[in-house]
């Protein structure tokens, strides 16, 4: 059976410049949120970010394939 899932996900990226204490620059922040779960993840890196981004598009897709496996009538002859 089809699972009930949105076929697009909405993700809020925010960046921001601070001034690092340990050295004299600034640096960058990042949030991701996640409307739909109300989840907000914090990064000091724009690496961290897109490593989480493409963990959880990878879930996605993974979870796709497994709901269109369970779907698809057996192949067996």
């Amino acid at each position: 059976m089809a699972k009930n899932i949105a076929p697009y996900r909405i993700y809020v990226i925010r960046c921001w410049e601070e001034q690092s204490f340990h050295a004299n620059m600034n640096v960058y922040r990042f949030t991701l949120d996640v409307p739909a779960t109300g989840q907000r993840i914090g990064f000091t890196s724009s690496e961290e970010l897109i490593n989480a981004l493409e963990l959880a598009l990878s879930q996605i897709q993974t979870q796709a394939i497994a709901d269109a496996t369970e779907d698809s009538p057996d192949q067996t002859i």
